[in-house]
C-alpha cells in the first residue's frame, strides 16, 4: 500500500511540474503592416487559398502574402485586365482555383496563374437580361456543390450555380416583384449541416431553401 501511495505522489508531483510549462507556451507574432509591404493597414477580409497563400483585402488593393513578401493588385486606369476597384470587401475561391474578389463596385474572378481578371454577370429576378455585377459585395461563400453565393448591398443574394453562364437573383419567400432590388445581405454562413444562413439588413435571419430556391425567414 505504501509503495502504491508513493507512486501516486510521484506522478502527481511530475504533473504539477508540467502544468506551468504548458501555461507558459508562447507564440511568435509578427506584425505585417504597410512597412512590410501591405497596401493599406485597414484590412477588410482575409482568405487562405488552396495553395496556401494568404490574401488580404484592404481599402487600397488586394494583397497576396507568401510568407516572405507581398504582391499587391490594384486598379490600373484604362486597363480592363486589372481590378475595377481598390476597396476589397470579400474573397473566396471556386472549384477551378480562381479567386472571387468582391469589391466596392461588384465582383470579378481572378486567375492566379495568368493574372487575368474576368467580370461576373447575373440575370435580375424574373428576367433573362445579362447585367454585369457592379454593386457593393458584402460576402462570398462557396457551398459543397461548387455554387458561388454572393451577398450584395441593394441587390439581395445572387447565386452563380456551378456550370451556369449567369448568376441568378434569389427571391424572398412570399414576396414578388422588385424586392431583391432593395435588400442588403450583410453576412452569409454555411454550417456543418450544409445549411446556408443569410442575414438581411432590417429583416433578420433567413435560410436558403435549395428545393424552392427561395430565402425563408
Amino acid at each position: 500500500v505504501f509503495a502504491a501511495c508513493k507512486k501516486i505522489l510521484i506522478t502527481v508531483y511530475f504533473v504539477t511540474l508540467l502544468i506551468p510549462l504548458e501555461a507558459q507556451t508562447t507564440y511568435k507574432i509578427r506584425y505585417l503592416g504597410s512597412a512590410a509591404g501591405l497596401s493599406n493597414n485597414s484590412v477588410r477580409c482575409v482568405f487562405q487559398d488552396s495553395r496556401g497563400f494568404m490574401w488580404f483585402g484592404t481599402y487600397d488593393g488586394l494583397d497576396r502574402y507568401d510568407g516572405y513578401e507581398f504582391k499587391v493588385l490594384r486598379n490600373r486606369i484604362n486597363d480592363s485586365t486589372s481590378l475595377p476597384h481598390n476597396y476589397i470587401s470579400a474573397i473566396n475561391e471556386d472549384d477551378a482555383g480562381d479567386l472571387w474578389i468582391g469589391m466596392g463596385q461588384g465582383v470579378v474572378k481572378y486567375n492566379v496563374f495568368t493574372d487575368i481578371v474576368t467580370p461576373v454577370y447575373f440575370a435580375p429576378y424574373q428576367t433573362k437580361r445579362k447585367e454585369r455585377m457592379s454593386m457593393y459585395i458584402n460576402s462570398i461563400e462557396k457551398d459543397d456543390a461548387g455554387n458561388m453565393i454572393l451577398g450584395t448591398s441593394g441587390s439581395g443574394m445572387i447565386i452563380k450555380f456551378k456550370g451556369a453562364d449567369l448568376g441568378v437573383q434569389i427571391p424572398l419567400a412570399g414576396r414578388e416583384g422588385n424586392v431583391n432590388n432593395n435588400v442588403s445581405i450583410q453576412a452569409l454562413h454555411i454550417d456543418h449541416k450544409k445549411n446556408l444562413w443569410v442575414f438581411i439588413a432590417g429583416l433578420g435571419l433567413y435560410r436558403y431553401d435549395y428545393n424552392t430556391k427561395q430565402l425563408k425567414p
